[in-house]
C-alpha cells in the first residue's frame, strides 16, 4: 500500500481542520508522513505511585487517586481549575490553566482514577500540571509498559492534538491500512541481515510490544536519548518493564493463540462457536 498517497484529512478522527494544523505545524499530510514522525522518548506506564512517594525531582508518573474539591480560582488570565486528588498515603494538587470546561461533568466523587503528568512544586506544595485523566476501570490498557511521547507545539495543543492525540492516530492509521505497508527493501536482504520487516518496525516505534523488541531497535539504530532534563538508556529504561513482561507472557501467549486458532485457546469464549 501506498501511504503517500492517502491523506491524513480523511482518517477517522482527523478531518480537515486538524489535517490543516498538522500539515502547517509539521508538514505532515499523508499517512506516510505521520508514521514517520517518531517519538522523542518513551515513558514507564507500567508502575503506579502512591502520593507519598512522589517529589517534584520526578519524570512523568501516575497514580490511582479519587479528585474532590473542584473548583475555579481567579479571573480573566489568572482564571485556572483546581482539585485535589487523595490516596490512603496523602493528597496532591491538580491544576488545569485552559481546556478545563468539561472537567466539571467529568470528574465524579468516590471515583478512582488513574492520574498521569508530572509532579513540581510551587510555594513548597506538590502538584500536577494539567494532568491526563482516566476512569481507572477503563485505564487497565494504559498500564501495560512504555508510551510513547511525541513532540508537538503550541498550536497544536490547542487544536486538541497533543502527545495523546497524535498515538490515538498512529493506532487509527495502523487499524486501517491493516499490515499493508509496502517494503523498502528486498526481502532476501532483509532476512540475510535479520531485520524487522517495515510494518513490525514502525509499529514497533509507536507502540513497543516488549521491552526486549525496544533494546533491539535501539541498538540497530544507534538511537539514544534526546531529553536533556532526564536522559536514560534503553537498557535503564526496558529493566522497569522487564518483570511487567514476564508476568504478562502467558496471557499475552493465550490470547495470540485465541486469535488465530481457536482449538488451541481454551478460555471458553464461545467464540469458535
Amino acid at each position: 500500500m501506498e501511504l503517500a498517497g492517502l491523506n491524513i484529512k480523511f482518517l477517522p478522527g482527523v478531518g480537515e481542520k486538524k489535517a490543516a494544523v498538522l500539515y502547517e505545524e509539521l508538514q505532515v499530510q499523508s499517512y506516510e508522513d505521520m508514521l514517520y514522525h517518531v517519538p522523542f522518548k518513551y515513558i514507564d506506564r507500567s508502575k503506579i505511585y502512591s502520593i507519598a512517594e512522589l517529589n517534584g525531582r520526578l519524570p512523568y508518573i501516575q497514580i490511582k487517586a479519587k479528585i474532590r474539591n473542584l473548583k475555579t480560582i481567579g479571573e480573566g488570565k489568572a482564571l485556572r481549575m483546581t482539585a485535589t486528588a487523595y490516596d490512603e498515603t496523602g493528597t496532591l494538587e491538580l491544576v488545569w490553566f485552559k481546556g478545563f470546561k468539561f472537567l466539571t461533568n467529568q470528574i465524579e466523587p468516590d471515583k478512582e482514577y488513574l492520574i498521569f503528568g508530572q509532579p513540581s512544586e510551587f510555594n513548597h506544595k506538590l502538584n500536577i500540571v494539567h494532568p491526563e485523566i482516566d476512569s481507572f476501570e477503563k485505564a487497565s490498557q494504559l498500564l501495560v509498559g512504555f508510551q510513547a511521547v511525541y513532540p508537538t507545539t503550541e498550536k497544536m495543543k490547542k487544536a486538541f492534538l497533543n502527545s495523546k492525540a497524535i498515538s490515538k492516530i498512529q493506532d487509527s492509521i495502523f487499524k486501517t491500512i491493516k499490515g499493508k505497508i509496502s517494503e523498502t527493501l528486498p526481502a532476501w536482504f532483509i532476512q540475510q541481515h535479520k531485520l524487522m520487516y517495515l510494518h513490525e518496525a514502525l509499529y514497533n516505534i509507536h507502540f513497543p510490544e516488549n521491552p526486549d523488541m525496544l533494546r533491539e531497535i535501539v541498538k540497530k539504530t544507534g538511537a539514544h536519548s534526546t531529553d536533556p532534563q532526564s536522559p536514560e538508556t534503553a537498557d535503564h529504561l526496558c529493566a522497569k518493564c522487564d518483570e511487567y513482561a514476564k508476568n504478562w507472557q502467558a496471557t499475552a501467549e493465550r490470547l495470540w493463540a485465541c486469535s488465530h486458532d481457536c482449538s488451541t485457546c481454551g478460555a471458553g469464549c464461545g467464540k469458535k462457536d
